[in-house]
């Protein structure tokens, strides 16, 4: 019986830890973004289909295009974050050092190229994320046919357009769940 509820309370204490992660430093908790939304979902986000059979699609700018993207997705996350606790400022600075050395390993991205694409992302993601459905009833297609264009898919299907558009705001949201459990307390 006692190790049965020493077990109940240890299980417990976990799903605690876990639903609340504590980050031992500003730059830990940068370095998890950037591994967990940016980099590990490299294959994954977008989901719809896979476009590389299609003339004139460009792999390495999707893949760009991709990584920039949940970057600035993680980015719009930090910044309502640090509205309520400004620790999350340093986050920013850790990540945003994080992500140019990644762009530059990737693509040699200066940078000032690197803060340029993701400045334009950002803007471009905010208004996915933001705009009234009210005031552009059409974004949820207009949005994602766009995006894809500039790797040089030239997608109609409404079906895939949407699952592009709800994916990227999936991976916001999860972005802001995990921020806002998110403790630097101790950092």
């Amino acid at each position: 019986m006692w190790l049965s509820s020493a077990r109940r309370t240890t299980k417990r204490l976990q799903d605690f830890v876990l639903d609340h992660p504590i980050f031992k430093s500003p730059e830990h908790l940068a370095q998890l973004l950037l591994s967990k939304f940016v980099i590990a979902d490299e294959v994954t986000i977008p989901i719809g289909r896979d476009f590389r059979a299609l003339a004139g699609f460009d792999q390495s700018s999707y893949e760009r295009q991709r990584f920039v993207y949940r970057v600035a997705m993680v980015a719009i996350a930090l910044t309502a974050a640090t509205s309520r606790d400004k620790r999350f400022v340093s986050v920013v600075w850790h990540l945003r050092r994080m992500v140019r050395t990644e762009m530059q390993n990737r693509w040699d991205h200066t940078d000032e190229t690197a803060d340029s694409a993701i400045e334009e992302a950002t803007q471009d993601c905010t208004h996915l994320l933001f705009t009234p459905p009210g005031e552009d009833r059409g974004l949820s297609l207009s949005w994602p046919q766009e995006w894809l264009k500039r790797s040089g898919v030239d997608e109609v299907n409404p079906i895939v357009l949407f699952a592009v558009s709800q994916t990227w705001k999936q991976q916001y949201m999860s972005v802001v769940e995990f921020t806002s459990r998110a403790d630097l307390s101790r950092a």
